[in-house]
């Protein structure tokens, strides 16, 4: 096991422990991970399309306070595995505010919504059909 995908799978059990609940989305050992985690602050979202790429998560705020200029979308982390699940694991407390101050544009708050709409629809509509 090469030391890159020993650090994932340590990565992805402390996903689990952290509260994460883990799907595979594709058929086979090597599909498509997606993650939940929602907390009394947070929704998390975390989608996992291979080793190397195409992998994705994103935070957003649970509260229905309008907050003028307020993003519901607070953190979003694109990349690898390992950077996508490291950033989730250590900079994503269960009760932490926003580490960077990062607030989404609107348009990338859009893409965001629409991509993680997307995927529960896809498993909603998969567990239906089981």
């Amino acid at each position: 096991m090469s030391p890159e995908l020993a650090a994932a799978m340590r990565l992805l059990d402390e996903a689990k422990a952290a509260g994460f609940a883990l799907e595979r989305i594709a058929p086979g050992e090597d599909g498509p991970l997606w993650g939940v985690r929602d907390t009394d602050e947070y929704a998390d979202r975390i989608y996992l399309g291979g080793f190397g790429a195409d992998c994705h998560a994103g935070r957003s705020r649970r509260s229905s306070l309008a907050v003028p200029d307020g993003a519901l979308v607070t953190q979003r982390v694109v990349g690898d595995a390992l950077t996508v699940l490291h950033t989730v694991v250590s900079d994503w407390g269960t009760t932490d505010a926003p580490c960077c101050g990062w607030r989404a544009s609107p348009a990338q708050q859009g893409h965001l919504a629409g991509t993680i709409g997307a995927q529960e629809r896809r498993i909603a509509s998969r567990k239906e059909h089981r």
